[in-house]
Order: structure tokens, then C-alpha cells, then sequence
């Protein structure tokens, strides 16, 4: 399941990210300061999703943890 939630987080990542890495407004730029995965992976569709940019490094999210690993309903707000 943990692996399900990471590459459906990277393929939402992959499509969210602002190309101008000084502007830290706008597509792409995530929450300063994330809790865990999920609420990184929620941001980023709900916030910060964007046709355009480019996608987010793994390295900004590679080590959040994942608390909702076991959790069927974590993502059930996107739907």
C-alpha cells in the first residue's frame, strides 16, 4: 500500500512544480513545511498543481514521513 501511495504522490508530484526556483509563490512551491506525505501529496494536488512546471525533486519529499501507510481513507478528501 505504502508503495501504491509513493508513486501515486510522485506522479502528482512530477506534474507540480514552479521552473523559477526564487519565486517561492505560485505552482509547484508545496507547504513550507509539511507534516507528512500525505499532507505534502494533498498540498500539492490541492494547491500547487500546475500543466506547465516542472516536477519536484524526490529529495524534497524522499524523507517525510508516511504516518497514513495503513490508512484506505488518507487521500478520500481529493475524491
Amino acid at each position: 500500500m505504502k508503495t501504491a501511495f509513493l508513486i501515486l504522490g510522485l506522479v502528482f508530484a512530477a506534474a507540480c512544480d514552479d521552473n523559477d526556483s526564487s519565486d517561492t509563490s505560485g505552482p509547484g512551491t508545496g507547504s513550507d513545511d509539511p507534516e507528512n506525505f500525505t499532507a505534502f501529496v494533498i498540498d500539492m494536488i490541492e494547491q500547487h498543481t500546475d500543466a506547465v512546471s516542472a516536477p519536484i525533486a524526490f529529495g524534497v519529499f524522499a524523507e517525510l514521513p508516511d504516518d497514513d501507510t495503513n490508512n484506505v481513507h488518507a487521500y478520500d478528501s481529493l475524491f
